[in-house]
């Protein structure tokens, strides 16, 4: 369920800000998910499936943090726009 959340929210984010580099970095980590997935203990052992699946992980969450960031900062330059011209 992680994924196709993930994919949405990524999509939905490329679609608001038009920054193709969040949606990168977020598919990049959702990638590395699904290949730990993939690969699992059978390839990578315990210890690397619980690393890779950590490291996209992280990915993912940074990916969602700078587009949070983004959101948070586009609402503000609006509100400044706002009260600018409503001065």
């Amino acid at each position: 369920i992680t994924v196709p959340i993930s994919f949405f929210a990524l999509t939905l984010g490329l679609k608001n800000h038009k920054k193709s580099s969040f949606f990168i970095i977020g598919i990049t980590g959702l990638i590395i998910l699904i290949l730990a997935l993939i690969l699992g203990q059978e390839i990578l052992g315990e210890l690397g499936e619980k690393l890779v699946t950590l490291i996209g992980s992280i990915i993912v969450v940074f990916a969602h943090f700078k587009n949070y960031q983004t959101c948070i900062q586009t609402e503000y330059s609006f509100r400044d726009e706002l009260n600018q011209t409503a001065a």
